[in-house]
């Protein structure tokens, strides 16, 4: 229940104060395992990219976000999934693995962490770890103005900012049960091309 109200006041926050659209949002699967692997400039990114599928979604959130007590508890009832971003999270990779195993769906910022500048960073290796191992399908994502609606150096958002998601296609890869570096190399800056694309279709 806390998953779907949240989902819902988020909604509608973003509409009234960021007139929030998404484009292509039926190219996320209703159901099966999947990846949306989105942009990171912003608090928002996150609730932003999951507020209008449907369907329920898992989020991988730093660890940092749980210490807490409260605001802990309330991001795990949204199934938000902690995860150390500044180091080899071995806990953190095999519950995202789970999840997939058990056909969820998961949201994932392959650049692990929010941009100082709004623009697209290098992606770690996380993201082509996690899709070869699984063979997981991906789903691009790419919020636009969300680093003019709330940068990571603002404690509160900034209001008339038009904000969009652009959902691309599915992307497939074969899965490999032990990826190379290069191969793992390959898939992160592949997912992160596509995300570059949707960003230079934007309108």
């Amino acid at each position: 229940m806390t998953y779907l109200i949240s989902r819902f006041l988020i909604k509608v926050f973003a509409k009234l104060f960021w007139s929030f659209e998404t484009h292509d949002i039926d190219r996320v699967p209703a159901k099966g395992a999947v990846i949306i692997a989105g942009n990171h400039a912003s608090y928002m990114d996150p609730p932003l990219v999951g507020c209008c599928v449907k369907r329920k979604l898992w989020f991988v959130a730093r660890k940092t976000l749980f210490r807490n007590k409260f605001m802990g508890k309330y991001l795990k009832m949204i199934q938000a999934m902690p995860i150390d971003n500044k180091a080899a999270d071995v806990g953190a990779l095999k519950m995202i693995l789970k999840k997939l195993k058990e056909g969820e769906g998961i949201v994932i910022f392959p650049e692990g962490t929010r941009s100082t500048d709004g623009k697209i960073q290098d992606p770690k290796l996380g993201i082509g770890a996690i899709v070869l191992k699984t063979g997981v399908p991906v789903v691009p994502a790419y919020i636009r103005n969300s680093y003019n609606a709330w940068p990571r150096d603002s404690k509160t958002p900034r209001f008339g900012v038009k904000v969009k998601v652009y959902y691309g296609n599915l992307l497939q890869f074969k899965q490999i049960a032990k990826p190379s570096k290069e191969e793992i190399e390959d898939v992160s800056i592949r997912i992160m091309k596509e995300i570059e694309a949707l960003r230079e279709g934007a309108s």
